[in-house]
């Protein structure tokens, strides 16, 4: 067997996507979409849409919500012990209760005092 000749003609359309620079890649790229991003970002374990409030010197305002209220429980929640002390979460739980109620009962006061116009 011989060598096999080779020819070659050119293309218009070929010239032109060329010319255009619109040639097409092997790997074409598939389009993002939002549970992609989504599931990124949870890899990557940041967190979106989070409000975080500021005062005037620039410091973060703690979330009355998140953050314990009462001393003792951020006191128990800084203690570094294995195991967990029934007793004194007991005590950390109803303080955190009482703290929960008044809360609640200044929504609820800021809610009926609010007559929409």
């Amino acid at each position: 067997m011989g060598k096999r000749a080779v020819t070659f003609e050119p293309d218009e359309k070929l010239e032109s996507k060329i010319a255009t620079g619109t040639t097409e890649s092997k790997t074409a790229k598939k389009p993002k979409t939002k549970a992609n991003v989504a599931k990124k970002l949870l890899k990557m374990k940041i967190q979106v849409n989070k409000v975080v409030n500021f005062d005037e010197e620039g410091q973060t305002k703690g979330d009355i919500h998140r953050e314990r209220q009462s001393d003792l429980a951020k006191s128990y929640e800084k203690q570094d012990l294995s195991g967990i002390d029934i007793e004194t979460a007991k005590a950390v739980l109803k303080l955190e209760d009482q703290y929960d109620k008044q809360i609640f009962r200044e929504r609820i006061r800021a809610k009926h005092r609010y007559v929409p116009c």
